[in-house]
């Protein structure tokens, strides 16, 4: 530790004071006593002298500590605290596996800092798995988590940045100048995964002051699970206890308050009366334990994280004990419990004997005066932008809305939910981007304002917007006929996709991604997987790693996880060696690295599968969420190991009757078995989570040679349906009888194989995927349930509105009754747009659009361009003088539109007529044109 090594247990004044040195240190590590025996045991407290020397130290000096936490009620208690000390500089907030989810818990802590008024704290989530076995946090209360345990947070409408939390931790370690201090008051798996990656940094680290363990009393497991046999063990470490056991051995200086000295600190609803009348964060806390009073029935409260942390930053409040402990990591009812070694080395320094009455006056001191906030208050960061959802209830009726009544409701509905708890509704409410309410119509409609929007959709189909889980739609866009990515995306918003799952991206095309995205040009959500090889298996390098594992960008754009290429030739040719492609998976899933594979043959699935049981190490029952892209040909053993290892089966569900003329295709079914081609049915019947996308342009190529591939029939919603339960090829061959008794699906089967299951792919089922209360209003109007047509039918279904996070993106001609917003727009009919607009076009030209409303009620604009670029380019190149554009047209609907825009220049060289449209939209008082143009009112 770079020649300040310092004990903090003999420091009087706070720890902020650590990292500007505590130099005289009054007992070492060999004077520390042996663990307790049935004899008293002596504790250690600090000298005056210790103190004289600790307030030498300027007031300017702070203590760095980065933050980390699983998503816990009183961990964001113990942060509103640290934030509330002077002396405390928070370098980064971490949220690890454990009570939350940690990428979607990472969200909520980005509401709660801002909400009072902390904007410049690097964010990070770590993966939702442990590095090891261990024993997970039962779901109900992780879903508490995700509600951020019934407190009703701001609505931020903002994705808040974040990174991958051990390359945070690392990166925040090594370019400080003085050493860093770790709180942990959740698991241990940042931090394990940190020392793996860079062991170094264990030579810029202060001190790690963790909440977690019991050492002489009993554990806490049975509190949340009664019937558990294990009474020894506690949360924080049962939950990844090997990497708890990685960190009590790196040697690091460690200082644990675990539950024999939290469970000391009881406070009930009269002791935290005094907290309401401090600052924001004061009363934040107040709130939250508030709940555990008034919601929850508690008289009293432990207060875990929060004593930690009070003495971490004074830890005069409790007697330590030096003890060399270990975790049990083995399987068993003492799984996760914190040991004594008998004659073992010292290796942490335990709180045992907390000042119970310091430690509720020192709270008291903090929380009833204004305190500093973390930093000063910045402007939000320019990082995307994204949603925040509401809270939710856990309750299964509908309730009203906690901000109030929702902005719109869809009524007279056939709701497909996806969601098991209720499959079918006929209301959905929305606020903002997020569905806040499911349920019947008489439910729902009572929620509505006086300004909510009611739009009947008279019987028509709902359902969660539709994922393509396995696509080039954007990269190839040239192959389906599309210059730029803003073109595509609208044509598949038309077909009713909301989400695209990008299969190949390389370096040029995730810039190009980002680029779009930042223009506002996405209109569906992307998911990008960033390519490591190429279709040919030439490596490609590690420029990925510019990137974070899970990035996002904005609510459109993130960075799903890594692509590699491990065959060619449909799976004959074998594009890495086992052992080269089990280090490069161990390896990037250590650094948090989603990953999936392109493998079609068998050998292919053997290559794979071999690889990702070698990456999973001991513990096969983590969430790794594994995929296989395509997975044609598979024997009936690697469906079943599929199945037991948890791979995702990303197939093109058409495939079967698509592909089957391909001569390589069926050389392929001769050479490995024709049984063992298209197991659509026993991949089902194994229980395999599968994922469904229609078939890609098959060859490299023009839009031309592809155009049976490309038309609706193929790639659409309904046309994917319509192939996948007939398996008809595209020059409409019936089905050959083992495409259907194989690979023939049903309607029921494939709707959640392109919602909540490609969602589960992605790791997002918990913000989109099905029809609930707090996930994103990405949803599609379909003209017909496909479930209650004949398959003959289902080309005839209707994509009549497709919304992605609130927002209707595309509205079917003569449907616009059903879009959201779009009624209310028309009542107001164009009275707001009323006036003059103002432009200036390309060439610096001064460009008016007036815009009037008639006696009859109708709205009429006349439009004017004084340089009339248009005319310059359909002429002979030069500029001639005098140009002017003018021309008239009648409002419909949303749409402005001057038919024949009259061109004409004075020198007499060009005349002609053109096609002008303007959009208007109400929200936000801004209109638009077909060439890019903003207008603006002055």
């Amino acid at each position: 530790m770079n020649g300040r090594q310092i004990l903090a247990i003999i420091c009087t004044a706070s720890i902020f004071l650590i990292s500007a040195g505590c130099n005289t240190p009054a007992v070492s590590d060999t004077e520390m006593l042996p663990p307790k025996s049935d004899q008293s045991t002596p504790t250690i407290t600090p000298s005056d002298e210790q103190t004289k020397a600790l307030e030498s130290v300027t007031p300017d000096d702070k203590t760095l500590i980065i933050y980390d936490d699983d998503g816990s009620r009183d961990g964001m208690a113990a942060l509103l605290y640290l934030l509330s000390i002077p002396e405390i500089s928070i370098e980064a907030v971490n949220i690890s596996y454990g009570e939350a989810h940690p990428e979607q818990y990472i969200q909520l802590i980005g509401s709660a800092l801002e909400s009072v008024g902390v904007l410049d704290i690097p964010l990070g989530a770590g993966q939702d798995t442990p590095l090891a076995g261990g024993n997970p946090f039962p779901d109900w209360l992780r879903q508490l988590g995700e509600n951020f345990w019934d407190y009703q947070l701001p609505m931020t409408n903002k994705v808040y940045p974040y990174q991958n939390a051990p390359e945070l931790m690392i990166s925040i370690i090594n370019i400080q100048s003085e050493p860093v201090t770790i709180f942990l008051s959740g698991t241990f798996t940042n931090l394990a995964q940190a020392l793996r990656i860079d062991p170094a940094i264990k030579e810029n680290i202060a001190a790690v002051y963790f909440m977690g363990g019991a050492v002489y009393g009993p554990g806490n497991i049975t509190n949340l699970i009664p019937e558990s046999n294990n009474k020894v063990a506690e949360w924080n470490i049962i939950a990844d206890p090997q990497a708890a056991k990685e960190v009590f051995e790196a040697g690091l200086k460690m200082y644990m308050i675990p539950l024999d000295a939290t469970n000391q600190v009881i406070h009930t609803k009269e002791e935290t009366l005094s907290w309401h009348e401090g600052d924001q964060k004061a009363i934040f806390t107040a709130d939250l334990y508030d709940i555990m009073f008034d919601d929850y029935g508690l008289a009293t409260v432990e207060i875990f994280d929060q004593t930690a942390a009070v003495i971490m930053v004074q830890p005069d409040l409790c007697s330590f004990e030096f003890l060399s402990l270990d975790v049990v990591t083995d399987d068993g009812d003492t799984l996760g419990q914190t040991v004594v070694v008998p004659n073992g080395e010292p290796n942490i320094h335990v709180c045992l004997e907390p000042n119970v009455a310091q430690i509720k006056q020192h709270l008291d001191e903090i929380y009833s005066i204004p305190s500093n906030p973390q930093g000063t208050p910045s402007q939000p960061s320019s990082g995307p932008q994204e949603e925040t959802a509401p809270a939710q209830s856990e309750s299964d009726d509908p309730v009203q809305p906690a901000a109030g009544p929702p902005n719109t409701i869809f009524f007279n509905a056939n709701v497909l939910t996806m969601d098991e708890n209720l499959p079918n509704a006929q209301a959905v409410a929305i606020q903002d981007e997020f569905i806040v309410a499911v349920g019947t119509d008489d439910e729902i409609l009572g929620f509505a304002g006086a300004d909510t929007k009611l739009i009947d959709l008279n019987g028509s189909t709902l359902t969660p917007g539709f994922i393509d889980s396995h696509t080039h739609r954007t990269t190839q866009r040239g192959k389906w006929g599309f210059s730029t990515i803003e073109e595509s995306t609208l044509e598949w918003v038309s077909q009713g996709w909301t989400g695209l799952v990008e299969l190949a991206v390389d370096s040029d095309q995730i810039k190009e991604m980002i680029a779009a995205d930042a223009a506002g040009e996405l209109h569906t959500r992307i998911n990008a997987y960033l390519i490591v090889n190429t279709f040919g298996g030439d490596p490609l390098g590690d420029w990925y790693q510019q990137y974070e594992p899970h990035q996002q960008f904005s609510p459109y754009l993130r960075i799903a996880g890594l692509k590699i290429f491990i065959d060619f030739d449909s799976g004959r040719v074998q594009l890495w060696t086992q052992n080269d492609l089990n280090e490069f998976i161990r390896e990037r899933q250590l650094e948090g690295w989603h990953v999936t594979v392109k493998a079609v043959g068998m050998q292919s699935h053997e290559l794979a599968l071999n690889a990702y049981e070698y990456a999973m190490g001991d513990d096969l029952n983590g969430d790794y969420r594994y995929r296989i892209e395509h997975s044609v040909g598979s024997s009936d053993e690697q469906v079943a190991r599929m199945a037991d290892l948890g791979i995702i089966a990303s197939i093109q569900t058409s495939f079967p009757a698509q592909i089957w003329g391909w001569e390589d295709i069926r050389n392929l079914s001769e050479e490995q078995g024709f049984d063992n081609m298209f197991q659509w049915h026993n991949y089902l019947d194994s229980g395999m989570m599968m994922v469904a996308s229609p078939l890609n342009p098959p060859q490299l190529g023009t839009p031309e040679g592809n155009e049976e591939y490309l038309n609706a029939s193929h790639v659409s919603v309904m046309g994917l349906l319509y192939r996948s339960v007939t398996q008809i090829s595209p020059g409409n061959t019936p089905p050959e009888s083992w495409m259907l008794e194989r690979a023939a699906l049903s309607v029921n089967e494939l709707l959640p194989m392109l919602t909540i299951n490609s969602a589960y792919g992605t790791f997002e089922e918990d913000i989109k995927g099905s029809i609930e209360p707090g996930k994103v209003a990405d949803l599609v109007v379909l003209s017909a349930d496909p479930n209650d047509i004949s398959a003959e039918d289902m080309m005839d279904v209707q994509v009549l509105q497709t919304m992605v996070g609130g927002n209707s993106v595309y509205c079917a001609e003569g449907h616009q009754q059903f879009c959201m917003g779009v009624q209310a727009k028309q009542e107001a009919g164009f009275a707001d747009a009323v006036g003059t607009w103002y432009a200036v076009d390309s060439d610096g030209s001064a460009m008016t659009l007036e815009i009037t409303e008639q006696p009859d009620g109708d709205f009429y604009m006349t439009y004017i361009d004084d340089g009339a670029r248009a005319c310059i380019t359909e002429g002979d190149g030069n500029a001639p003088t005098g140009v002017v554009a003018t021309g008239s047209g009648k409002a419909d609907g949303l749409l402005l539109e001057i038919s024949e825009a009259a061109c004409k220049c004075d020198n007499g060289q060009k005349e002609f007529t053109f096609l002008i449209s303007f959009t208007y939209e109400l929200e936000f008082d801004v209109v638009s044109d077909n060439t890019g143009v903003n207008w603006e009112r002055r």
